[in-house]
């Protein structure tokens, strides 16, 4: 988690979220893909949908500002299964999107 987005979260969890999906999916737009990309660059594209697809899931309004949500793993999305398979990427694509979900529960609850 960015700092800046850190330092937002202790005012606004939920402006905090907006914008870190909003960084995700430029990460996301902005990086190609493919078998052969060094496995760096396919991690922080794993972590950035991981990332998205539980704060979307979360969908908070401004009552309920605790993410207990994300204390059980959230099934993967159409597009993060889609791009495992088609890198050929499924264990460690697995794995990152367990410790995502652990960190992001960590970083808005701590």
């Amino acid at each position: 988690m960015d700092g800046a987005i850190m330092e937002l979260a202790k005012s606004d969890i939920c402006e905090a979220m907006r914008k870190e999906i909003q960084m995700n999916q430029l990460l996301i737009e902005n990086s190609v893909v493919y078998r052969n990309t060094s496995r760096q660059v396919k991690i922080r594209v794993f972590t950035a949908m991981a990332l998205n697809d539980v704060l979307q899931h979360l969908n908070l309004d401004r009552s309920m500002q605790t993410p207990n949500s994300l204390k059980i793993s959230l099934p993967m999305s159409k597009e993060y299964l889609h791009l495992m398979y088609k890198i050929g990427a499924t264990r460690y694509a697995y794995h990152e999107k367990i410790k995502v979900e652990q960190q992001l529960f960590l970083d808005y609850t701590g």
